[in-house]
């Protein structure tokens, strides 16, 4: 059995330590049970408020909403299938929050998946603490807090943790590379936004791009091996999260952002000359 190396650990087990300190310091009113009186959070909390009344009374979400754009469906908003769909890998948030109220777990999470990635590329574990701590308290983040774009902030809190996924599946440790991109690919996506997701896939396309170079000018031959493996994980992910991705992208066909919309234009012979 092979012993465990107390100095390669003891950087891990200190960053982890610093970055839950940190956290709990700095948001230590919110273990007092104070709260943050977050705008957005508010502002939903007062969108979904005829939803939840008829969930109430009738025990169930309604599928429409007049709560907000003079009309539209709820499961923007809010909704849940009659039968909860159980996925066990989104309890690991769960564990990352370490049962404490928000948002002491923000940081701490986003503080840990970089420091993640840093390990995972090859940065001294000792300056990829500072990495994870530049990362998670840099100026932009208190404001996401003080806000309310909670779900914007853990998706970037989450988005390390991806790439160093994607990163181990290049390096060929393929089990424990896909089930780091399949996890954290998941806990990423269940936050819905599509914003974060977006640039997310944009850093992975382009570090996919200097794999392909780097491959190509080594001969690797596993090469197809690795594009399949990594994108079958994708579509898992994918997938999994189907049930809140799919309708949106539906119901985004009938917008204006999708090219729909009931307006047109006058045209120009029609209109009446200036006088």
């Amino acid at each position: 059995m092979k012993q465990i190396n107390f100095k390669q650990v003891l950087p891990h087990l200190v960053a982890v330590v610093i970055f839950l300190l940190l956290s709990v310091f700095l948001n230590k009113p919110a273990l007092e049970g104070k709260v943050v009186q977050q705008n957005d959070v508010i502002q939903w909390k007062a969108m979904a408020q005829q939803s939840f009344e008829f969930k109430e009374k009738h025990g169930h979400f309604p599928k429409w909403t007049n709560s907000m754009m003079s009309g539209m469906p709820t499961f923007q908003i809010a909704l849940e299938p009659k039968e909860p769909v159980r996925i066990h890998l989104l309890y690991i948030q769960n564990i990352l929050n370490l049962g404490m109220p928000k948002p002491v777990p923000y940081l701490f999470i986003a503080a840990l998946c970089f420091y993640l990635l840093c390990i995972v590329i090859g940065v001294n574990p000792w300056v990829g603490i500072f990495g994870g701590i530049a990362y998670a308290y840099c100026s932009y983040n208190p404001v996401l807090i003080a806000g309310g774009h909670d779900t914007k902030l853990l998706s970037m809190a989450y988005a390390p943790a991806v790439l160093a996924g994607l990163q181990l599946v290049f390096k060929r440790k393929y089990w424990i590379g896909a089930i780091l991109l399949m996890a954290s690919g998941i806990v990423l996506l269940n936050q819905n936004h599509q914003q974060i997701v977006y640039y997310t896939l944009l850093i992975a396309v382009f570090m996919t791009i200097s794999f392909i170079i780097d491959c190509i000018r080594k001969k690797f031959q596993a090469f197809i091996d690795l594009w399949v493996l990594s994108i079958g994980i994708g579509a898992v992910i994918l997938g999994t999260m189907a049930l809140t991705y799919w309708p949106t992208y539906e119901f985004s066909k009938e917008t204006m952002r999708g090219g729909r919309s009931e307006l047109t234009k006058k045209d120009k012979k029609m209109r009446p000359k200036a006088v």
